[in-house]
């Protein structure tokens, strides 16, 4: 018998995704080494070129390396000028210290609709090769793919809702964690305080993701309910006692009363489901005694019926 193999994944909300890879890659990430394969080949770097300048000598590379880390530390001690400082990447291969414009003004920056191009089948939007149709079309098929991708998994969660997601994994595998999910809410990507203009051109360069990430939100809750209704078994203690909501934290930049409702909201949606199974178990039970009554009732009709 051949084994069986089930993708999953997990999905957040693309603002805080973007941001906090924006976070990460300003610290000094590059993901250099990943290996962009798409119909039997890798994509190449003038398909895919660095946003930050690399350094191609080998030789010369940790030189440079240890030369930015000593200018860094002698603004630090300020032995020059603050205001001098070498521009992020231009002596180290990596883009650390890239402000957030920057980031989001790199054309061929991997960051953009992330979600959306690594769910999708790439072979039918030409993989990595820009010229291989109009980019429209290019941004059509691949949501497309990713949306039919997604909806064929057997399970896929969401970052911004932990609880349920170990519900719907547990219900759907079978299994049971030890440990509750924990909604984090509170992370490098919140602390970024990015303006309104900001705000705006992240939505706009993700538009794949926004979409995307909608779909799966519809998805996700048709999901939820109908394993709630197949699920007769369910009690409300169940869903409600045991799990850590943080309801003082802030989810993006939510207010503490949107915070609360939304909170209330998912909460009833878990209850009121759990309470219309417990309802319907009672109502057969009802339905079994109301049974029990009529024929004995019957019975005793044809026992004293002349």
């Amino acid at each position: 018998m051949k084994d069986r193999y089930l993708y999953i994944t997990i999905l957040r909300d693309p603002n805080t995704r973007y941001i906090s890879e924006f976070k990460h890659v300003q610290r000094g990430a590059t993901w250099k080494a990943a290996r962009l394969q798409c119909d039997g080949r890798q994509a190449s770097l003038e398909e895919v070129p660095f946003c930050f300048d690399e350094v191609d000598d080998p030789i010369s590379a940790p030189t440079l390396v240890r030369l930015h880390d000593l200018i860094s530390s002698a603004v630090d001690h300020r032995f020059i000028a603050p205001g001098i400082k070498p521009r992020p990447g231009f002596v180290s291969a990596d883009w650390s210290g890239v402000s957030l414009d920057d980031f989001m003004k790199c054309p061929h920056n991997l960051a953009n609709n992330r979600q959306a191009r690594m769910l999708a089948n790439l072979t039918l939007s030409g993989c990595y090769k820009n010229g291989a149709m109009s980019p429209e079309m290019r941004h059509d098929i691949m949501l497309k793919s990713a949306k039919e991708n997604l909806r064929r998994m057997a399970f896929f969660g969401l970052t911004e809702y932990q609880q349920e997601s170990q519900y719907l994994f547990e219900r759907t595998f079978g299994v049971k964690f030890r440990r509750d999910f924990f909604q984090y809410n509170h992370t490098h990507a919140s602390e970024a305080g990015i303006s309104h203009r900001q705000q705006r051109q992240i939505l706009k360069l993700n538009e794949l993701d926004v979409d995307l990430y909608q779909f799966a939100k519809d998805l996700f809750s048709q999901r939820l309910q109908k394993t709630l209704r197949e699920d007769t078994k369910i009690r409300i203690n169940d869903i409600v006692h045991g799990r850590h909501y943080d309801e003082t934290a802030r989810r993006g930049t939510m207010s503490d009363d949107d915070q609360s409702k939304d909170l209330d909201k998912r909460l009833n949606l878990l209850i009121n489901s759990a309470r219309r199974h417990e309802e319907y178990e009672e109502g057969d039970e009802d339905d079994a005694d109301d049974d029990d009554e009529y024929n004995h009732r019957i019975a005793n009709q044809k026992k004293y019926s002349p």
